[in-house]
């Protein structure tokens, strides 16, 4: 029993001090034994429960921390993380092998680790309760974080992105109108439930989505609601030049092409070749002939394309809020240091991508973030130097609606000259 505890903090420590990500740290450590599924189960519990708990049990040990090697702490924070929440390994069994091992500080760790009340009760009673360090300790969010939001969108909303950020993502999935339609899907696949949203639908089932049948048969596949709902905005039987730039989530270039495919030319621009083969599969599969696909910087798209679109799609890179409840170690990876250069990037893209609009064609601005810096004022700063377009609509969407999604979009008009 004591293994999984050891095990989880060795994949703790790549995390923490390794920069390691989550799934990679996991198979760094995953045992290979008979009774490896039960066991690895149980690690990935344990890491992912001390991760999305980690600024409060990191806190919890701030008074004895700094005499504690790495390793050490890891050990700790395991030990804290199953006795407080996950309980998937034996309380007393990790206490005894904790006091054993850290016999100096024993009666801190049996006073600790065998608390039995609320965890919010080993909040320090000097703290208040809204104050940002409380919230950065109740729902596991770096206090520059909350600062941001908190200058932007002010405390209700900020309060209310935190509370929805500690709950799971919903599985929102596509169904395929190629191979079926909503309504005979819903019928034979009970494990998947109907949204509001045309051709969306919500998976429930205890299988992987990844592993279920009808993933794999291609019948539905990942895409965020707002996404739906901001393409069926745009979408219209006017539409026959779209254009894409992607360097974000795939899942949008797949609905793109499937929503496209029969009535539009479509332009597909990526900025990596690494997404190259994955994209190349997804036209191969689908047979897609009307397809002008390429890789290229955003700088050099006039070598790509010569034509003016009725619509045209930026995706850029963006801070990706919106898998702070995806990945348990998202937030602890994230560099602060990164947004000039992300906002550097968006600003280039718009600019770069927008002469490709012609006249009363749109141009569709879109990020999965929740930061104004990269989304209304990338968008002010473009209409400041543009006169020739116009904004049509803007908004962003919050973890809490109805979409489940983080990300920002606007719609820009490009104005018939006089």
């Amino acid at each position: 029993m004591i293994k999984l505890i050891q095990l989880s903090a060795s994949a703790l420590e790549k995390v923490l001090y390794e920069q390691t990500k989550f799934h990679l740290a996991l198979r760094d450590v995953f045992v290979q034994e008979e009774e490896k599924s039960k066991t690895n189960n149980t690690i990935s519990t344990l890491l992912g429960c001390e991760l999305r708990h980690h600024y409060f049990i990191s806190h919890a040990f701030k008074e004895i921390e700094e005499e504690l090697t790495n390793e050490e702490k890891c050990l700790l924070y395991i030990a804290l993380a199953n006795n407080l929440f996950s309980k998937k390994v034996d309380e007393q069994v990790v206490i005894k092998y904790m006091a054993e091992l850290l016999p100096d500080h024993e009666s801190f760790l049996l006073k600790l680790l065998n608390f039995k009340g609320s965890p919010k009760e080993l909040i320090p009673e000097y703290l208040p309760p809204d104050a940002l360090e409380t919230l950065s300790l109740q729902y596991n969010a770096p206090e520059w974080l909350m600062k941001m939001w908190h200058k932007q969108f002010g405390f209700h909303l900020m309060k209310k992105m935190l509370i929805r950020n500690i709950r799971p993502s919903l599985i929102t999935c596509r169904v395929n109108p190629l191979i079926t339609n909503k309504e005979d899907f819903l019928k034979v696949n009970p494990a998947f439930k109907d949204t509001k949203v045309q051709d969306m639908v919500l998976y429930y089932g205890k299988t992987p989505l990844r592993q279920h049948r009808a993933f794999l048969n291609y019948e539905v596949f990942l895409l965020k609601l707002g996404f739906k709902e901001i393409l069926d905005k745009v979408d219209g039987d006017h539409l026959k030049e779209v254009f894409l730039y992607s360097e974000d989530d795939k899942s949008l270039v797949r609905e793109v092409l499937l929503r496209f495919q029969k009535r539009a030319r479509i332009h597909l621009g990526v900025s990596l070749e690494d997404d190259k083969n994955d994209i190349d599969k997804i036209i191969k599969y689908n047979q897609l002939e009307n397809i002008n696909f390429f890789v290229a910087e955003s700088s050099k798209l006039n070598e790509e394309i010569n034509e003016l679109m009725d619509l045209v799609i930026t995706h850029p890179q963006s801070s990706r809020f919106d898998l702070i409840r995806t990945y348990p170690d998202y937030l602890i990876h994230f560099d602060t240091k990164q947004f000039e250069t992300l906002i550097k990037n968006q600003s280039e893209i718009l600019e770069n991508c927008a002469p490709f609009v012609k006249e009363e064609g749109h141009l569709l601005y879109l990020v999965t973030t929740i930061n104004k810096k990269e989304s209304r004022s990338v968008v002010n700063q473009f209409l400041a130097k543009h006169p020739e377009f116009s904004l049509v609509e803007q908004k962003q969407l919050l973890p809490f609606d109805r979409f489940d999604s983080s990300m920002y979009y606007a719609l820009l008009r490009r104005e018939v000259k006089e």
